[in-house]
């Protein structure tokens, strides 16, 4: 979609062009409601990821476990002669 002013093409959806900072016409922009949705559908996605890396972080650490790493040699206790 181009700005109807300044012809250059626009990234957003913003009440006010980009590049040469006319007025955009309404029917260039996000009705209040779906705006709302967008905004509730991207915080999900942030939980969900947010999730998801803890997630992993956690599946990393258990491994790290399982395979004997991040236990320090001194914590085996002295060596068997």
């Amino acid at each position: 979609m181009n700005c109807p002013h300044c012809h250059r093409t626009l990234y957003s959806r913003r009440p006010r062009c980009e590049h040469c900072g006319e007025t955009l016409p309404a029917e260039y922009l996000i009705p209040d409601p779906q705006e709302e949705a967008l905004k509730a559908e991207i915080e999900e996605s942030k939980a969900y990821l947010a999730k998801r890396r803890k997630e992993a972080a956690e599946e990393e650490e258990e491994k790290r476990r399982a395979q004997g790493y991040g236990i320090s040699p001194f914590h085996l206790g002295p060596p068997m002669l």
